[in-house]
Parts: C-alpha cells; structure tokens; sequence
C-alpha cells in the first residue's frame, strides 16, 4: 500500500505530460489546418489524374475520414471526398472527437513510409497549397491517436 502510494504522485505527473503533449499536437495540427483554403481544395478536386503522392495523401484522409474499406480510387473515393469541400474542412477540424478505428489507423500507418509524408515532401513548393497541408494533417492526426492509445489512455488506467 505504501508503494502504491508513493507512486500515484509520479503517475499523475506523468499522465499530465502526455495529456499535455497530446493537446500540443492537437494544436499543431489545428494550427495547420487554418491555412487550408477552399479555393486550393477545389483546384485539387479539378485535377484529372494527380502523381502518385498524392493519391497517397488521399488514400489516407479517406481512410481516416471514412474507411480503409471505402472506395479508395481518385476518380470515385478522391473526386467524393473532394465534392464537398465545406463539409470536407468540417471532418478533418474534428479528427479529435472520436477514437480511430484501429483497422484505419494500421491501414494508414502502413501509407505514412510514401515520401508524399516526408518532411521533404511536405516543405517542397506545391502548385497546390493543399496537398503539404493535407500531409501534414495525416502524419499529425496518426501521431495524436497513437498518443491517445499508447501514452495517455495507459496512464489513466494506471492513476
């Protein structure tokens, strides 16, 4: 009992930090997103067949958005994501609210090895100013929910 309670102090302090770390990265990613317009969007949506990066980046934000099931393919999954563009910007703003589903998580950590996710890719120009942000929106919604389910939930079990 003694051990116990000499730990619960330590406990709360690290589940502090990862709570604070995941607010952080949920706050990069916001942060990010604030520069998505819907002008850039809708040049995206006009394109006829994009590069093979951002198909990727695509493929990725319908599996989170929807399903690794979905219809993945640019001219169905890529131009319906695509159609909406308010209510698109209005999904990837809640990437918070509920808990990934863990076949779109491991579905889209498999994608995050694409050099569309890179550091590279995503400082590079882009005729389209949407596609580094929609990458690093990927890499930062998995990094948030792989927080959640590794670091933050863990340590409330523990307190």
């Amino acid at each position: 009992v003694a051990q116990i309670q000499q730990a619960l102090p330590q406990l709360g302090i690290q589940r502090k930090r990862y709570e604070a770390d995941s607010k952080n990265i949920k706050l990069t990613i916001k942060d990010t997103l604030n520069q998505l317009t819907t002008s850039s969007l809708t040049e995206l949506r006009s394109i006829n067949k994009p590069d093979s990066n951002v198909e990727d980046i695509i493929v990725a934000v319908i599996m989170l958005l929807k399903s690794p099931m979905a219809d993945l393919t640019w001219n169905k999954g890529g131009k319906r994501l695509l159609a909406g563009i308010e209510r698109l910007i209005e999904l990837l703003n809640q990437f918070d609210e509920s808990p990934l589903p863990d076949k779109a998580l491991e579905s889209v950590t498999q994608l995050l090895s694409s050099h569309a996710f890179t550091p590279a890719f995503q400082e590079k120009d882009h005729s389209i100013s949407c596609i580094p942000i929609l990458s690093l929106w990927v890499v930062g919604v998995v990094k948030y929910h792989v927080q959640l389910l590794n670091k933050v939930q863990p340590a409330i079990m523990r307190v």
